[in-house]
């Protein structure tokens, strides 16, 4: 025992030698790439090189790991490492170990979430950069710990609101308080990150739709307000767009929010304009980043404004290039931000015409740089350098949008002459990045392109005999017209590298990194996969088919048709064909599905109206996105990009954007996308169409609406939807939502609807739409059912609303009733309410219930007579149920399809249809002891009150009915009933 406790030792003090042996080498080396990497106290760099140090880290963490996956204590004694750099070193080494830490989290963020270590290396970060940020006298630490925090916060919990408060109050605490200009950039630039994560959680988390989104939404709301605040102080001339634009109000989420307070410092102003240049160009960041939050809860207005004044804001800098004023400041973050607002905007078909022209812009202001060589402000040449990539980048990863050849390579020729420029070390670097971007790297993106997936597909330009063309709509490395483009340029960039400037040889080297690690070895992707069900995998090429084939030539004409929608010529019928054939094929060629979609639905939804007077009714338009639609459906299971592309289309924000007719044709198809998305992007599907439903009801007016476009057709077609889930049997092999938040789902559909009074005549769509409800509610639990149509006696209705809501109940409640969903006794409540309202009031509410209880059986009908002539001696307001109980013979009594009922005759007819109904061979077992208890009933309220069978009064018609049927009572109750009748 003691040898082997010797050898324990011996072994435990060697693994911490070795353990030690390599934090120190790891020391070392960070250490000494960080003393070789200067931020030069800039934003742009410092995003640059959160990129860098993901790969760095990622690397070292695998290495030093047993597993593929990361074990915690190694990433912790990696963060200790980094911690005692950020302490010790000098500024410049510093400033990148926060980053670092910031990109540790990022990485392990991925990994369990309940391991206590990560938990613990978590919490271990956000402490420390809370406490960087408090360090007033070391400006480097502060700067950086606030864009690093907002990093992390990025990356957190989806479902963790409280952490992305705390961050967001903790980021304006320290906006309000610093007068440092890049303290406070990077507390904006902080915050854009957060935006990032805000709203992005699929599943509804409790009874209340969006109960957990709706605090994010508040704090969307927060920042969104405190940054257009900052905006109108600092520059009014530009920002006029943003008044009176907030993010609550075009929900249908409010809440008091009572538990959070929020009291900030007063925004210190700006002594200098040189002051200004990182806050603003933070400040134009965070607004643009914020787009993100507001395209995932379809708030089109502020997100058009907001990028409006974006590309106002890039268009005036470009005409006063050179001056370092707060304009261009801003300019310099609105670059940055462009293409993720370009991105958003483009998906939902708005600001079109103006990013074709700043694309012009671009270019014309790249050409210009280029030629004139100016040194002048580079951190705004830098960030338009970098910019202007990713623009391109995305509008071709996008694959809807056709960009001139000579366009993009103008912009590339003057970025490759901005890069090897030995003049500016920010612009050569900035010209670098830029070119990196434009093939995709997506550097300095606030969020994360994902890697593009490269499967057996044949592209487009394969299909098309890689013809040369003027336009170009993929990215730049799959594009097979540009292949050889592309390796002279990569060449160059490789030249460049070896034998290029001392200066600029780093940002070379970079560059390549950048993009061997993005589009040759990539990062895991798995963790970020579509959340979509199972791909089948199908392996047929166009070469395989018979060129003679209808299969080949189908695809082929859908491959080489005209493209341009607006040409009246376009064969329109003929494209819906293809489809439908195609459709119906048990197999399809390997080809980008996905892309040939995604470009056909971005034609068809953004065309307005077609030049020929044929289509101004919007009809073809309909048609053929139904057809694109019922096609993506039925190939979806076979090919992941017509996943994608149905799992963009079925976004909140499309369905804002889109004409309500196209959104009527996703929301009707709810059945067959259970076949293609997960569990929980079908609920979130669901509840966005309720969302969207609900504000298009709200809204009496909308840019996105036309005189074809019908709110109420929309709301039929989401009831159908959500029939069709409930209808799910239990053994489907479907993805079922769970019943349970269906219901929530329909009753918030349910306060759309407003019951078919008299006084207000209907449309046809909206009886349409009551029929689908009722339809759908007959499919809820009885549980559900009873706590929606409970109604309560005592509870004092002094509101119009509140009225309205109680009636709604009582239709309801009386329709389910019809439709043998409820039994009969349901509706006794809502007659204990309206018995004690006025005729007038409760006349339209009582045919409903009269209209359901026409049907029920014999029992039935007599235990309610019984019943209702026992209210009609026991209310305050007599004539009511006087005029319900009339109502109930007339629709009961054999007569009953001869008597046109209305309320001026009920009661006069009331004698006869109670007479002729006790008098029918099936009643006679019991009229003899209904007409009992009726007559005693008068007596007692004619002693109480000599009054209450007055002629003409509602008891009198009782009574006068019990005359008619006297011959069936005792003698004396015949004597005192004639007696007393005169």
């Amino acid at each position: 025992m003691l040898i082997k406790g010797q050898v324990s030792q011996t072994l435990g003090s060697h693994s911490r030698h070795v353990s030690k042996d390599w934090e120190n080498e790891f020391q070392q080396q960070f250490t000494e790439m960080a003393d070789h990497t200067d931020l030069h106290g800039n934003l742009i760099c410092g995003l640059l090189y959160l990129k860098v140090w993901y790969f760095y880290l990622y690397e070292k963490l695998r290495e030093k790991s047993s597993s593929n996956v990361i074990i915690s204590n190694v990433a912790l004694r990696f963060l200790k490492v980094l911690c005692d750099i950020s302490k010790e070193a000098i500024p410049r080494v510093a400033e990148n170990a926060i980053l670092a830490i910031a990109v540790l989290y990022q990485i392990t963020a991925f990994e369990d979430p309940m391991a206590a270590g990560f938990r613990d290396l978590h919490e271990s970060v956000v402490s420390f950069l809370k406490s960087c940020i408090a360090q007033e006298s070391h400006e480097y630490l502060q700067w950086t710990s606030a864009a690093a925090l907002g990093y992390v916060a990025q990356y957190s919990n989806t479902a963790d609101w409280r952490f992305k408060l705390e961050v967001s109050v903790t980021l304006l605490e320290c906006l309000s308080r610093s007068d440092r200009d890049i303290v406070r950039g990077a507390c904006n630039l902080g915050l854009g990150f957060l935006f990032q994560n805000l709203l992005t959680q699929n599943e509804i988390l409790d009874s209340g739709i969006y109960k957990e989104r709706m605090q994010e939404v508040h704090i969307c709301d927060f920042i969104f307000d405190k940054l257009r605040t900052l905006m109108l102080t600092w520059c009014p001339e530009v920002s006029d767009s943003l008044e009176n634009i907030s993010v609550k109000k075009d929900t249908s989420l409010s809440s008091n929010w009572s538990e959070v307070l929020l009291s900030l410092p007063t925004i210190m102003p700006f002594k200098k304009f040189e002051e200004g240049t990182w806050t603003l160009a933070g400040l134009a960041i965070a607004l643009g980043s914020s787009v993100t939050a507001l395209e995932r809860i379809g708030l089109l207005e502020p997100l058009s404004k907001v990028t409006s004044l974006l590309i106002k804001v890039a268009d005036m800098s470009q005409k006063n290039d050179g001056n370092k004023d707060l304009l261009n400041s801003f300019a310099l973050g609105a670059y940055i931000s462009l293409p993720l607002c370009m991105k958003a905007c483009l998906r939902l078909q708005i600001l079109r015409e103006e990013f074709d022209s700043l694309i012009a812009d671009i270019q014309d202001y790249m050409i210009s740089v280029k030629s004139t060589g100016s040194s002048a402000f580079p951190e705004y040449k830098m960030a338009a350098c970098i910019g202007s990539g990713n623009v391109f980048s995305i509008l071709l990863s996008l694959r809807t949008y056709k960009l001139q050849r000579s366009s993009i390579f103008s912009v590339i020729e003057s970025l490759k002459s901005l890069a090897v420029c030995n003049n500016n070390e920010l612009l050569s670097l900035g010209g670098f990045v830029g070119l990196a971007n434009v093939l995709g790297a997506g550097t300095a993106l606030l969020i994360p392109e994902p890697k593009y997936r490269i499967d057996d597909s044949e592209s487009l330009g394969n299909m098309n005999g890689a013809v040369e063309s003027i336009n170009i709509c993929a990215p730049l490395l799959y594009e097979t017209s540009c292949k050889e483009y592309v390796q002279t340029l990569l060449q160059y960039i490789v030249n460049a590298a070896i034998k290029g400037f001392d200066r600029t040889k780093p940002n070379a080297w970079l560059t390549l990194a950048l993009i061997r690690r993005t589009f040759m070895k990539g990062i895991d992707t798995e963790r970020y996969l579509s959340d979509s069900r199972g791909i089948k995998t199908l392996k047929m090429s166009m070469d395989g088919l018979a060129k003679d084939s209808t299969l080949y030539l189908l695809c082929d004409w859908l491959l080489n048709m005209k493209e341009n929608l607006m040409d009246p010529s376009f064969p329109y019928h003929s494209l819906a064909s293809v489809l439908r054939c195609l459709r119906q094929a048990p197999k399809l060629p390997n080809l980008e599905w996905g892309a040939i979609l995604r470009k056909l639905f971005h034609d068809i939804t953004s065309t307005k109206e077609y030049p020929s007077p044929e289509f101004k009714n919007f009809k073809v338009q309909d048609d053929l996105f139904s057809e694109c639609m019922l096609f993506s459906l039925a190939h979806a299971q076979s090919f992941s990009g017509l996943q994608t592309c149905l799992d963009e289309l079925c976004d909140l924000a499309l369905l804002l954007s889109l004409r309500t007719s196209m959104a009527s044709i996703l929301m009707v198809h709810m059945n067959k996308l259970s076949y293609i998305f997960s569990k929980s992007r079908l609920e979130r599907f669901v509840f966005e169409c309720v969302e969207a439903t609900w504000r298009r009801s709200q809204s009496n007016h909308s840019q996105n609406l036309s005189s074809g476009d019908d709110v109420e057709c929309l709301k039929v077609n989401l009831w159908k939807g959500l029939k069709s889930l409930l209808s799910l049997p239990k053994d489907d092999l479907r993805v079922g939502v769970d019943k349970n938040k269906l219901l929530v789902a329909a009753e918030k559909c349910l306060s759309l609807l407003e019951p078919p009074l008299e006084k207000s005549p209907r449309k046809l769509d909206e009886i349409q739409e009551w029929s689908e409800a009722l339809e759908c509610m007959v499919l809820a639990s009885d549980e559900w059912i009873a706590k929606l149509t409970e109604i309560d006696q005592n509870e004092s209705v002094t509101t119009i609303p509140a009225r309205s809501y109680i009636v709604k109940k009582i239709y309801l409640t009386s329709q389910l009733v019809a439709r043998h969903r409820l039994q009969s006794a349901a509706l006794m409540n809502p007659i204990k309410w309206l018995r004690n309202q006025t005729v007038n009031e409760a006349y339209p509410l009582l045919l409903w219930i009269v209209y359901a209880l026409r049907d029920v059986k014999l029992e039935d009908k007599q235990s309610w007579l019984m019943d209702v002539l026992e209210m009609v001696f026991c209310s305050t307001n007599s004539e009511t149920v006087v005029v319900f109980l009339a109502l109930l013979t007339s629709s009961w009594c054999p007569y009953s399809t001869f008597i046109l009922v209305d309320g001026s005759s009920v009661l006069q007819l009331l004698p006869f249809t109670l007479s002729s109904l006790l008098s029918e061979q099936s009643w006679r077992a019991i009229s003899k002891g209904i007409l009992q208890r009726c007559v005693s009933l008068l007596f007692n309220a004619a002693e109480t009150n000599l009054n209450s069978v007055a002629h003409g009064s509602p008891l009198w018609y009782v009574k006068k009915a019990c005359i008619i049927l006297r011959n069936s009572l005792p003698l004396q109750d015949q004597v005192r009933l004639v007696d007393d009748l005169w």
